[in-house]
């Protein structure tokens, strides 16, 4: 599986976490250990996607101070689910992700966006993303 397509189902589990309400931190986690598992990937890719699931999450709270303060008359209550995911998402690769550089994160929550949001999706994305750099 490609980074592209990595980065499609992590964001699909974070968009997931958004309408599910999970009791535990166990069961969030048994629920992204199962999504993972039935798509049958090897265990590199396992432990990869798992991984950077969890450390988004951890890390939502810096993540939604951040883009706060950067989205002009919006606020991530506001801002819809999905564009909320692909935020959080590329904010994670820009400020924690060592490997993946700002250009690269902005580009790929565009696609991600093109792909899943609204007609107008990708330039909010687009736009927020690049007041972060």
């Amino acid at each position: 599986m490609n980074r592209r397509k990595i980065r499609e189902h992590i964001f699909r589990m974070i968009f997931t976490i958004e309408f599910d309400a999970f009791g535990t931190l166990d069961e969030f986690d048994m629920a992204i250990k199962k999504y993972i598992d039935e798509l049958g990937q090897n265990e590199e890719t396992t432990l990869y996607m798992y991984q950077k699931t969890m450390k988004i999450m951890n890390h939502v709270t810096d993540i939604d101070v951040k883009l706060n303060e950067y989205a002009d008359n919006w606020s991530t209550d506001r801002i819809a689910k999905i564009e909320l995911a692909i935020l959080r998402l590329a904010v994670y690769e820009m400020l924690f992700d060592d490997e993946i550089p700002s250009p690269v994160a902005i580009n790929e929550a565009v696609e991600l966006s093109k792909k899943y949001g609204s007609e107008q999706s990708f330039t909010f994305v687009n736009g927020l993303l690049a007041k972060l750099i």
